[in-house]
């Protein structure tokens, strides 16, 4: 029998590799984006009307955009890390 504690500590690491997985992708993404200016990696959907003088503010934008997601998946992951594992399960329901 697998004790329920057990469990609850491999849901954890399940959800922090796709959690920070999933950030490290965006923050590589937004970073090939914003600083490298890779609109190549943007689907034609989206680019195909973008003037050629307007490509880099746009990479700058959509770039600092993934970069903020990629800030918010982590740091909505952390808190309520924290918190459990403090032992301040009180405030889980403020999170």
């Amino acid at each position: 029998m697998v004790n329920g504690r057990v469990v609850q500590k491999m849901e954890n690491l399940i959800f922090l590799l796709l959690m920070e997985g999933g950030s490290v992708l965006f923050f590589y993404f937004g970073f090939l984006l914003w600083k490298k200016n890779r609109i190549d990696i943007i689907h034609d959907y989206h680019t195909k009307k973008v003037k050629d003088c307007d490509k880099k503010a746009y990479t700058t934008i959509m770039g600092k955009a993934m970069v903020v997601i990629a800030s918010g998946l982590t740091i909505f992951f952390i808190i309520p890390r924290f918190i459990i594992w403090s032992g301040m399960e009180y405030l889980t329901c403020i999170v």
